[in-house]
């Protein structure tokens, strides 16, 4: 059974085109989904040219808003109600799910963890 991936598409200073080309070589190269958080209208194009005309469980969940690094984060999770970070939580039914990460930084330094959390219970 694939694993389920959510990806702020718009969390990195050169979003959206890292975030799509990470999801489409992840799609080729696992046993994935991946689903696309972000503007529809601005991730579509990009998806469409990264695909090649290959069908691939790569899918946009459409999401108006996003965080910025200007934004207070507390707030705007609050505040921007349409935002990727709050929009790609919706799917998700009840349940313990635990979320693995890892950040490469811009120097190619790595850092990674994971934590467990509940939904409705």
């Amino acid at each position: 059974m694939p694993t389920d991936i959510v990806v702020d598409a718009m969390g990195s200073d050169r979003s959206p085109e890292p975030e799509v080309r990470g999801a489409v070589l992840a799609a080729r190269q696992y046993d994935v989904r991946v689903h696309l958080v972000g503007p529809e209208d601005r991730l579509r194009p990009i998806l469409r040219q990264a695909l090649r005309g290959q069908r691939l469980p790569v899918f946009i969940v459409p999401a108006t808003e996003w965080i910025t690094m200007d934004d207070k984060a507390a707030l705007a999770v609050r505040t921007k109600r349409d935002s990727t970070m709050r929009v790609g939580l919706k799917p998700l039914s009840p349940g313990t799910y635990r979320v693995r990460w890892k950040v490469l930084s811009v120097d190619t330094h790595t850092t990674e963890g994971s934590f467990t959390f509940n939904v409705g219970q």
